[in-house]
């Protein structure tokens, strides 16, 4: 498992607040979280009986980056021949969906997947909380920029077109690959608190009083953010 110097709760107040921001700085820009993460769940053939967690940050670089490293490491190399393919099944949690800017953490994910598969049997299924630099459809008006439908002061009102389709065009590869993509749901958030409490030593009493503090807030967004992702990648808009 990755060491990460923040606190259980600490790490799950980020999750928790992503996209929930109500500061702005003096631009207008709400601003992203000062720290990012990427925790995943593996479960393979090779050890059936065997689940592993992997916890990364945003460290040098971005938490989906330092997550393949590692998984290429653990996974990729002195591997069987055998030509039976033993199962991979990777679910990856993070608070923001990958980046298809300088970084391009969506290539590094399809990379990581595509030689995977070449030994393995793989599921891979990505999480999120929020969109990485997206312009949503609930921050606008008919599609175009102007009055929300909702109170939203999010830095989505702020992207250029290109940057917002440059990071969809990232996620629809992802989706090409066969990666399932999908945003943070209330079972998403216990699975959280269950890592952070039993592979992490976390406090439970205190990882649910935050979750039950934010609950009615963080369930709105996280359905506006059904809705907006569904909306995305339906076509309907960019």
């Amino acid at each position: 498992m990755a060491a990460a110097e923040d606190n259980t709760s600490t790490i799950f107040v980020t999750f928790l607040t992503t996209m929930l921001h109500e500061g702005a700085d003096v631009k207008g820009w709400v601003t992203l979280p000062q720290n990012a993460y990427a925790i995943t769940h593996i479960r393979c053939g090779i050890s059936p009986n065997k689940s592993t967690w992997f916890l990364h940050e945003s460290a040098g670089q971005h938490a989906e980056r330092n997550m393949v490293d590692e998984l290429t490491r653990e996974y990729l190399t002195n591997t069987s021949d055998d030509t039976d393919k033993p199962f991979l099944r990777i679910a990856m949690y993070v608070n923001y969906s990958p980046c298809n800017g300088d970084s391009n953490c969506a290539a590094a994910v399809k990379e990581f997947h595509e030689k995977a598969s070449e030994k393995y049997e793989v599921s891979m299924e990505m999480v999120f909380v929020g969109l990485y630099y997206i312009r949503r459809p609930s921050c606008y008006y008919n599609g175009q920029e102007g009055a929300p439908t909702r109170p939203c002061t999010h830095y989505s009102l702020r992207l250029s077109e290109d940057e917002s389709r440059q990071h969809i065009s990232g996620l629809r590869t992802l989706r090409d690959a066969g990666i399932n993509l999908r945003t943070f749901e209330d079972r998403d958030w216990e699975t959280l608190i269950n890592y952070l409490v039993i592979e992490r030593d976390g406090d439970r009493s205190e990882l649910q009083g935050q979750m039950d503090e934010a609950r009615d807030r963080r369930r709105k967004e996280d359905e506006y953010m059904r809705q907006d992702f569904e909306a995305i990648f339906g076509g309907e808009f960019e």
